[in-house]
C-alpha cells in the first residue's frame, strides 16, 4: 500500500497536508469504531455502524426541515428519484428489475414503505445481514468479527449488545432460512470463515504488481546475460 502511495498513485499520507491535493489519509479501525460510536464495528462490516447512515433529500417538492425515521435501504434512492422526476415505470436495466421502493410516502406522509414481514437481506465480501421486523441477523467476518451469526432486537437494542440467538431459537432459525433463501435467489456465493476482504483486495494488487513488473524483470535479466556474455567473449578476444 505504501509503495503505491509513494511511486504509483503519486499520493502522501503527510498529516501537515491533509485534505490538500494528492492527501490519502485515513482514520483506521480505531477511529472508525468511535465515529461510528454506539453503533457496532463500522464501513465494510454488517454491523449497525457499517450500515446505518443518514440520507438528505432535497429539491422541488420535497418538505423543507423534516425528518424521517424509516427503515430504507441504498436500493430504494433510484426508486425514490424516478418517482421525483415523473417516472413510476421504468425501462427494465440489463441486470435485472429493480428490488428497492420508492420513498415518496416516507418523505411526504411519515409513512413507512417496509413492515414487519418485508425480509430484506444484504451481503459484501462475506458480511452478511438480514433484516425483518424488528430484528436483524448478522455475521461480521475478519479481521474484527468472528464469522458467527447473532441476533439482536434493534427497537430496544440499536447497538447490537445482546445476542438472541440462545434466548430465541425458534426465531433465529427461521431468519437463517430465510437469508438461506435470499442468498439462492440472487447467487450469492459464500465466503470462508478465514476470507478477508482486505487480504483479498491486496492480492490482486500484488498479482496485477507482477504481472506489471514481471515482462520488465525478464527483460532486464535477459539484456543482463546477453550483456556478460557479449563482455566475456571480447575479454577471450583480447586475451587471443
Amino acid at each position: 500500500m505504501k509503495l503505491w502511495l509513494k511511486y504509483l498513485g503519486d499520493y502522501h499520507t503527510d498529516y501537515e497536508r491533509l485534505g490538500e491535493q494528492g492527501s490519502f489519509n485515513y482514520i483506521g479501525p480505531e477511529f472508525a469504531s468511535a465515529a461510528a460510536s454506539p453503533s457496532a464495528y463500522f464501513k465494510f462490516y454488517a454491523g449497525e455502524g457499517g450500515l446505518r447512515v443518514p440520507l438528505i433529500f432535497s429539491g422541488p417538492g420535497i418538505p423543507q426541515a423534516a425528518s424521517r425515521s424509516a427503515f430504507s435501504m441504498i436500493t430504494d434512492i433510484t426508486p425514490t428519484i424516478l418517482s421525483l422526476a415523473g417516472i413510476d415505470d421504468p425501462i427494465e436495466a440489463p441486470a435485472g428489475p429493480m428490488t428497492g421502493r420508492s420513498l415518496i410516502n416516507v418523505i411526504e406522509k411519515d409513512t413507512v414503505i417496509y413492515s414487519d414481514t418485508d425480509v430484506i437481506g444484504m451481503e459484501a465480501a462475506g458480511q452478511c445481514a438480514l433484516y425483518k421486523g424488528d430484528y436483524k441477523l448478522t455475521r461480521n467476518g475478519r479481521p474484527y468479527g468472528d464469522g458467527i451469526w447473532s441476533m439482536y432486537d434493534l427497537s430496544t437494542d440499536p447497538g447490537e449488545t445482546i445476542d438472541l440467538r440462545a434466548s430465541h431459537p425458534a426465531l433465529f432459525s427461521d431468519l437463517i432460512k430465510e437469508y438461506n433463501n435470499y442468498t439462492a435467489a440472487n447467487g450469492v456465493i459464500e465466503m470462508g470463515i478465514n476470507y478477508e476482504a482486505l487480504n483479498e483486495i491486496q492480492n490482486k494488487y500484488r498479482a496485477q504488481l507482477v504481472k506489471v513488473v514481471k515482462p520488465w524483470v525478464f527483460g532486464f535479466l535477459a539484456v543482463f546475460v546477453v550483456l556478460i556474455i557479449w563482455i566475456g567473449r571480447r575479454r577471450k578476444r583480447q586475451v587471443a
